[in-house]
């Protein structure tokens, strides 16, 4: 999806692709990409490494310092927290979350996230 969506905005595509299910192993390391659906972007990705139980949310996950969602020029806010939900789902095992800004911590910072996701929608409500 990114790379069809740089086509559009005239950016080069990146290369190689993800394709649909996407593991990859470097050295004896396993990385997991998992597109769960829209949330802070249309094309956010979490990257999971199985033998750590770590998970990289970038900004599709908060950290627990975050106030609020962020900037949400490019997202979809109505479809973020049941794409939050399917990397519950995909990783119950979590013991790790790094987010795009701010400190790790557990997976904490995926509920948090949600109860973000939750504030938002009835302010706007």
């Amino acid at each position: 999806m990114t790379a069809k969506l740089a086509k559009e905005y005239g950016y080069p595509s990146p290369n190689p692709t993800l394709d649909v299910k996407p593991v990859m192993k470097v050295g004896n390391t396993v990385i997991e990409a998992f597109y769960p659906g829209e949330g802070h972007s249309s094309d956010n990705i979490t990257v999971w490494l199985p033998q750590y139980n770590l998970l990289f949310g970038g900004c599709f996950i908060k950290s627990l310092d975050a106030k609020d969602l962020g900037n949400l020029s490019d997202a979809n806010v109505e479809q973020w927290d049941e794409s939050v939900k399917k990397v519950i789902e995909k990783y119950p095992d979590v013991k790790t979350v790094v987010p795009g800004h701010g400190n790790w911590g557990d997976e904490s910072l995926i509920f948090h996230t949600i109860d973000l996701i939750k504030q938002h929608t009835h302010k706007k409500s």
